[in-house]
């Protein structure tokens, strides 16, 4: 088989179904709405490298790259992608995924990049690879599969994996096949606060539409912070801090019935000033957070997300935080043995001296 139902992969074939769908399998095993679909396994894309004798291309052409030279890296980019995309998808797979296509109730998709390195705690591989959002028909699916194969192989990618020293040809690619939501707002929830390594502290990013103008860097969204206390016992939050940023425009899915892809929809004085999130929404956020975070073991996350119109925060993406220092904040407590270092300050024996150092 070529596809698993995202509901189906585990740590047994994570290397079938990337990181990236592992990650969302875990986070619908417990009960959090994450939209339905599939995966187009890495047996697909090694299929595919074998049929069009892409394989053999891709080991010489990374055996010829000099990494000091930006033009010989653009060069052996070019090569692979465009033979990629020029390839055909293998006949048995296009059968496949014609049946699991409609095997689902739903036609409008976003067809995402699940790479097998992807999402790890110690690589992120963050905006590496491609997303493809409101694609409509098969034909559509069949070539933007062939665009995710490819964005393995960018410049950026390459660059990343060498600075990495992660094998150029020893990471595989999936594709998730998810089902479009219809959106107000979207962005990304960092359960431990970044900018200041606190713990307590959940920074969340937004903006209208889809999460593509924030992420593109294009517009100044509004950013919120929660904070986790201690209320009568019990572990609650509380927005400590809201700065509304001037969203001049945001990104939606194309309204026409046979168009694919997004458009950037302009947006009023008025309505670029508004907050894209209540009150309400930011502790739901920044509670769903937390939960995310027990599920991966305690690792502070870096979480996608988006509030559809029926006002229900949909979870896209979980992965560690990768850009935390070692030493993250929590509760303002400071453990020290100066008062014992200071108290006990004449000359002792070895023996006494191995108790104090504890």
């Amino acid at each position: 088989s070529f596809t698993v139902d995202l509901t189906d992969v585990t740590v047994d074939n994570v290397v079938k179904a990337g990181n990236k769908a592992l990650n969302l399998k875990l986070l619908l095993k417990s009960n959090l709405h994450v939209p339905k679909g599939y995966v187009i396994t890495t047996s697909a894309y090694s299929l595919f490298l074998t049929r069009n004798k892409i394989d053999k291309l891709i080991q010489d052409s990374i055996d010829d790259i000099n990494y000091s030279d930006y033009d010989s890296i653009l060069k052996v980019s070019e090569i692979l992608r465009k033979k990629i995309i020029d390839s055909p998808l293998p006949e048995e797979l296009v059968k496949e995924i014609s049946t699991k296509y409609n095997n689902y109730d739903f036609v409008d998709v976003a067809v995402r990049s699940s790479a097998t390195a992807e999402d790890l705690p110690a690589f992120s591989f963050a905006g590496q690879y491609d997303t493809f959002l409101n694609i409509k028909t098969l034909k559509q699916i069949y070539h933007h599969i062939k665009q995710c194969y490819a964005s393995l192989w960018t410049r950026r990618a390459l660059i990343y994996r060498e600075t990495n020293q992660i094998p150029q040809n020893g990471v595989k690619i999936a594709v998730i096949i998810q089902k479009m939501i219809s959106v107000i707002s979207s962005g990304v929830m960092f359960t431990a606060n970044p900018l200041t390594n606190n713990a307590s502290e959940t920074l969340i990013e937004s903006n209208f539409g889809l999460g593509e103008s924030l992420v593109s860097g294009h517009i100044n969204p509004d950013q919120y912070i929660a904070q986790e206390i201690i209320k009568k016992g019990k572990r609650e939050f509380r927005v400590i801090s809201k700065k509304i940023g001037r969203k001049e425009h945001a990104v939606f899915p194309k309204n026409a019935k046979k168009d694919i892809g997004v458009e950037t929809v302009v947006l009023s004085d008025q309505k670029s000033m508004e907050s894209t999130l209540s009150n309400n929404n930011i502790i739901k956020l920044a509670k769903i957070g937390q939960n995310i975070e027990k599920i991966f073991g305690g690792k502070p996350q870096d979480i996608e997300w988006a509030l559809d119109q029926e006002s229900q925060i949909n979870i896209l993406q979980s992965r560690p935080i990768t850009s935390l220092k070692n030493q993250i904040k929590g509760i303002d407590i400071i453990w020290s043995r100066g008062y014992s270092d200071d108290y006990w300050n004449d000359p002792v024996t070895p023996l006494f001296f191995d108790i104090l150092g504890d």
